[in-house]
């Protein structure tokens, strides 16, 4: 919020001053760090001390989290390594994977010798299938979003035809397999939006999931980023903005925000709070929920209730706890994220809720399993963990990732910044700290302010494609380098990116006026494990897989 200007600035210069109002006892909302004690046997040991662990931010890395990282790099908030792993338990244990090495992958043996529609050779199968469709689609959207003067009619073509196509839309026209579906891609997908599996199918725009797998590298099969968590928890961050705030105010809700004509003919802005008090501004950010916004701006516009109306939210379950009961079965696929699931009577996941337990001490390595235990944050449980081992638990609010947040993101410009109101949030884009932190950076700079650093805002689109030039075809991997260069000592000792020696330079952009795709050489490498694994013949292989449902997305009519 910034106060009125006062008379002693008539050379027009803007006097920000920032006052920081928040509804819980303590600031930063999703950054929330809780102190976990000790297990029983060490409580009396004054030499063992309670250990932060985050519950609601955890990771992030210099790939996707550019802005975010030059952020802390400004605050010189500490940074340790992290582990970015996926395990899939489906019905108690019946079918699991973890995606660390083969033997994770195929910890449970029977899935050797499954190959039927719901086992895990075609779900490999539909995953080096998707890479590749995906990766043709998001070199169009590139094209056609950037560099549209290079975008020829078939990315054109291509990117229409997928801009408005849910995630199930998605998979019936490229013919996925079950397996695929309920195993891979909404497992991931709700994972990593806290949504539930039937909002995914339904409601998810393809092209933005396509989008965001390109930018963290979840494309390829090498040089995924490595990860990164603040050391001794995210609360530390907020510690070090809060410390450089001169007003912060905690437990107090703001109850309406209202308009006052001014004689000049501008707009003053009005905040009462629960407590009755008010306060006068020339402007005012709201840092909230889209749906929160709506509720407190008294004499909303036609078009501020149009867009904000649009924005929604789930509310969702942290519980923290040490019960391994809500982690897979296969005690081999344990891993930093783990997506539970049943299977509904309709055969599909169920989908009423996203249930995830995250393995703390994998996520964040300053936890000590010796003195501490295992430590687990789940969402939504699926069913409840032993009561004797919940430490504490926690509501958080996620928004509805769906096309009317898409829409709302694109006519935000015509609201933000009107008559004395502006906006900021992680909704405004992909719903991440990073997103959240250019949000508040953008708003700032509207008012005057001058940011620390460049901000790359790629035109206010979801994507952080400026990173590097864009690759045609199957993603290659871009020079490590880039990613690590101006960050300067934020980075810890020895940090390199994962595969860093298989890495190759990025090429320089090429039109592309083909993308051609063999997937004959697939299914002959497929044989070629059938044979030396010995339990089933090619021909019973070949018959399984779906051989022509890539010709639903890929252009073949040309041999090369």
């Amino acid at each position: 919020m910034a106060r009125p200007t006062t008379a002693s600035q008539a050379d027009g210069a803007t006097r920000i001053e920032p006052i920081r109002v928040a509804v819980a006892d303590y600031a930063g909302g999703h950054t929330h760090t809780v102190d976990v004690p000790p297990l029983k046997e060490f409580a009396s040991n004054p030499r063992v001390k309670s250990v932060p662990v985050d519950t609601g931010f955890i990771v992030l890395n210099p790939v996707t989290y550019p802005t975010f990282l030059r952020f802390l790099d400004q605050l010189n908030v500490p940074l340790t390594k992290s582990d970015m792993s996926f395990a899939v338990s489906r019905d108690l244990g019946e079918f699991e994977w973890a995606g660390d090495t083969l033997m994770t992958l195929f910890a449970q043996t029977r899935n050797l010798v499954d190959f039927s529609r719901d086992g895990m050779w075609i779900m490999l199968w539909d995953v080096l299938r998707f890479h590749w469709v995906a990766a043709q689609i998001a070199d169009a959207a590139d094209k056609v979003t950037f560099s549209p003067q290079t975008a020829s009619d078939d990315d054109r073509t291509l990117f229409t035809k997928y801009k408005d196509m849910s995630i199930g839309d998605f998979l019936i026209e490229g013919a996925f397999s079950p397996s695929f579906r309920d195993n891979f891609l909404v497992p991931q997908t709700a994972a990593i939006w806290s949504t539930p599996a039937g909002s995914c199918i339904a409601d998810f725009p393809i092209l933005r999931l396509i989008s965001f797998f390109r930018n963290h590298r979840m494309l390829q099969l090498v040089g995924r980023p490595r990860w990164l968590t603040v050391a001794l928890g995210s609360r530390e961050y907020v510690k070090r903005i809060t410390q450089q705030l001169p007003d912060v105010r905690l437990r107090t809700a703001i109850r309406s925000v209202t308009r006052i004509g001014r004689a000049d003919g501008r707009v003053s802005v009005n905040l009462t709070d629960v407590h009755g008090s008010e306060q006068t501004f020339d402007h005012v950010i709201l840092a909230t929920h889209g749906d929160i916004s709506r509720q407190l701006i008294q004499d909303p516009s036609t078009e501020e209730t149009e867009v904000l109306s649009k924005v929604r939210y789930t509310k969702n379950r942290a519980v923290l706890h040490r019960d391994p009961a809500l982690m897979p079965k296969t005690r081999a696929t344990w891993s930093s994220w783990n997506y539970l699931t049943s299977t509904g009577k309709d055969g599909r996941s169920d989908s009423s809720d996203v249930c995830v337990t995250y393995w703390m001490n994998r996520l964040q390595p300053f936890i000590p399993r010796q003195t501490h235990g295992d430590i687990f944050l789940t969402i939504n449980p699926l069913y409840e963990p032993d009561p004797t081992l919940v430490i504490d638990e926690y509501e958080y609010d996620h928004p509805v990732y769906d096309f009317d947040l898409v829409q709302a993101q694109e006519q935000l410009h015509t609201i933000s910044n009107k008559n004395g109101i502006g906006f900021a949030g992680a909704w405004e884009n992909y719903c991440f700290h990073e997103d959240g932190c250019t949000s508040g950076l953008s708003a700032a700079t509207a008012l005057g302010a001058t940011p620390p650093f460049d901000l790359h805002l790629n035109g206010g689109y979801p994507t952080h494609r400026k990173l590097q030039e864009p690759v045609p075809g199957f993603p290659l991997v871009p020079n490590p380098d880039e990613y690590l260069s101006s960050l300067g000592h934020l980075l810890p000792v020895g940090y390199t990116l994962n595969s860093r020696k298989h890495a190759v330079t990025a090429r320089p952009w090429r039109p592309r006026t083909r993308h051609v795709v063999d997937m004959s050489v697939w299914q002959v490498a497929l044989q070629t494990l059938i044979l030396i694994i010995g339990h089933v013949t090619p021909k019973a292989l070949v018959r399984q897989l779906p051989r022509a449902s890539a010709d639903c997305f890929l252009d073949q009519s040309r041999a090369g």
